[in-house]
């Protein structure tokens, strides 16, 4: 064992660029400067400017080298500014600081140094107050695999029980307790047809869950199968993991064991499933009946729920808060609802001509 800790880690110039802005990746960029793997902590929403501005001030000693990378932060701000930021510090530290992600990530050897305590304790200081705002991380491709960008979504006004039946409530209870607990695991299967209220529900939990939300976009869902993607949750573990419109991924297998479903029975309940602790929400439209029964087997399945158009009376109820204009006499779906006044483009039937 020995012997083999004195080989050289060889790191090529390829695998140092994490994505398509020329990133470095913090881990391989560590194991070539001190030729050890690192320990690691990741910092989320941090003000890295006021954080890097204090760390200079503060421990402007410790700095052996740094590196940077300049980007505009904003389409307001058209010059340059530093955004990743790498510093190589005493101790074997690396201090790196992606600005427009507000991420701080630490890389070290020893957790009991005294200056990783000190960089540790500071973050709480620098946290941001966005409280209000919701956020999740979409998974993107990048010329060395995967990477996550991490986006603002809009918040839904209103209550919960106005939108949506009243058999829904125990289930969404059962469903926000499962997701706000730490290091578990399971899936959720949302699924009815378009415009019942599926991703606005998604959008609810984001507000109310405390944990990091990782979106599969649905032009990418044939990626699940990609071992790099499975490294996107080992670095996120103890997060959520959404998959929107899913048809397509949660149909029974066949006789391929590289299947999208043996991915999500293996990140929900298999040997994957107790090293991440990666909680899976899928949504779809298809009929229950048409996807892969090993879905649904207790201890695996956290919830599911069928999402209908809101009874007449829970409609009416909704219309007369928002001002729908039209009178009610059917169930009908959200998206009815909220639009009655968008405009219908349907291909007007054609006449026949001649006999």
């Amino acid at each position: 064992m020995q012997q083999l800790k004195n080989i050289p880690i060889a790191i090529s110039g390829d695998n140092l660029i994490r994505d398509c802005r020329g990133s470095y990746h913090s881990v391989n960029l560590y194991l070539a400067y001190y030729q050890t793997i690192p320990n690691r902590i990741w910092l989320n929403n941090i003000d890295c400017k006021a954080y890097r501005k204090w760390f200079e001030a503060e421990h402007a000693d410790q700095i052996i080298d740094h590196k940077a990378l300049w980007y505009p932060l904003d389409k307001h701000e058209p010059k340059a500014q530093k955004d990743d930021l790498y510093y190589f510090l005493k101790g074997e530290i690396i201090l790196y600081l992606d600005t427009n992600q507000h991420k701080v990530q630490l890389l070290f050897p020893d957790e009991h140094h005294p200056l990783l305590k000190a960089l540790h304790e500071a973050s709480t200081k620098f946290k941001m107050n966005d409280e209000q705002k919701l956020y999740l991380s979409q998974i993107s491709r990048s010329p060395s695999g995967f990477d996550l960008e991490r986006m603002e979504i809009r918040r839904r006004a209103g209550h919960l029980e106005d939108h949506y039946n009243d058999d829904f409530l125990p289930i969404h209870q059962e469903i926000l307790k499962r997701l706000n607990t730490d290091l578990d695991k399971g899936i959720v299967l949302l699924h009815g047809k378009p415009g019942t209220g599926k991703t606005s529900y998604i959008r609810h939990l984001i507000s109310e869950v405390k944990k990091e939300v990782i979106f599969l976009p649905p032009a990418m869902a044939g990626a699940l199968t990609d071992p790099g993607l499975i490294s996107i949750l080992t670095e996120n573990p103890n997060s959520i993991f959404v998959i929107e419109d899913a048809e397509n991924i949660l149909v029974a297998r066949d006789a391929s064991r590289n299947s999208p479903v043996s991915t999500l029975l293996n990140i929900s309940d298999g040997l994957l499933a107790d090293c991440l602790n990666v909680q899976i929400i899928c949504t779809f439209n298809t009929d229950l009946a048409n996807i892969d029964q090993a879905l649904l087997r207790k201890g695996r399945l956290i919830a599911r729920y069928d999402f209908k158009e809101l009874t007449v009376t829970k409609a009416k109820r909704l219309a007369e808060k928002i001002g729908y204009p039209h009178p009610i006499n059917k169930p009908m779906a959200l998206n009815e609802l909220y639009h009655a006044q968008d405009l219908e483009f349907k291909e007007e039937e054609k006449k026949a001509i001649g006999f």
